[in-house]
C-alpha cells in the first residue's frame, strides 16, 4: 500500500489496525502523532528563517514556532545572540541597556532580547524550528510524509492502540515510531557535523 499522502496514510492505519469503524476517530490519532513528531523531531526540515528590523527589546513568536535555532544580529561585524533562560535573562544586568543584543531568551509568548536594540532599529534574523505542517485533505502531503512514512504510520498507530486500549501492542507501535524518530533526529545530527568538517577544511 503507498503511503504518499493523508488519504492513503488514513486508509494504511485502518487496514493495519483491520478496524473499519474508526473513520472519524483516524485524523485525530494523526494529529496526536504529529503533535509528538513536532516535540521529538529537529531536523533542518523544520528550520524556518525571517529576517525583519527590530526596535523594542522583544517580538511575538511566529506561528508555529517550537524553539530558538538561531538568532543574529545583521550589523558589521554579525553578532549572534547567546541564549538564556529566562530566569537567567532577566537578572543579566545589561539586558535593559541599549546596545547591540547579545543574549535572547523566550518567555510568555514572546522572544526577549537583551540589551534593547539601539533605534531606530537592527536588521536581524531568526532562525527556528517550526511544527510540523499538519495533514488534511486540503495539504495532503509535507515533507515528513514523503521522507519517513513510517514515522507518521507506527505514532498514529500507537495513538490508536491507546484509544483502544490495547497496551501490548501500543508499545509495539511506539517502539518502532522512536527508533524512526531517533534515525531522523541522528540522520541530521550527522549531516551537520559533516557539513561543519568540511567547512573546517575549507577554512
Amino acid at each position: 500500500m503507498a503511503l504518499t499522502n493523508y488519504t492513503e496514510l488514513k486508509a494504511a492505519i485502518a487496514s493495519w489496525l483491520n478496524r473499519s469503524d474508526l473513520t472519524a476517530t483516524i485524523p485525530d490519532l494523526i494529529r496526536l502523532a504529529e503533535a509528538r513528531l513536532s516535540r521529538e523531531l529537529r531536523v533542518q526540515q523544520m528550520v524556518k528563517v525571517e529576517a525583519w528590523t527590530l526596535a523594542a527589546g522583544s517580538f511575538v513568536l511566529p506561528d508555529g514556532f517550537l524553539e530558538i535555532a538561531s538568532l543574529t544580529f545583521l550589523g558589521t561585524p554579525r553578532v549572534a545572540a547567546e541564549y538564556r533562560a529566562p530566569e537567567t535573562f532577566f537578572v543579566l544586568d545589561d539586558v535593559t541597556s541599549t546596545g547591540t543584543p547579545r543574549f535572547v531568551t523566550v518567555s510568555e509568548g514572546l522572544i526577549y532580547v537583551g540589551p534593547v536594540p539601539t533605534a531606530p532599529g537592527m536588521d536581524y534574523e531568526l532562525r527556528y524550528y517550526a511544527e510540523i505542517p499538519a495533514l488534511s485533505d486540503a495539504a495532503p502531503t509535507n515533507w515528513l510524509l514523503a521522507k519517513a512514512p513510517d514515522a507518521y504510520l507506527f505514532l498514529s498507530l500507537s495513538e490508536a492502540n491507546a484509544f483502544l486500549m490495547d497496551e501490548p501492542r501500543m508499545e509495539s507501535w511506539k517502539s518502532r515510531a522512536d527508533s524512526s524518530v531517533l534515525q531522523l533526529n541522528g540522520n541530521d545530527r550527522r549531516l551537520k557535523a559533516k557539513g561543519m568538517g568540511q567547512r573546517a577544511r575549507t577554512a
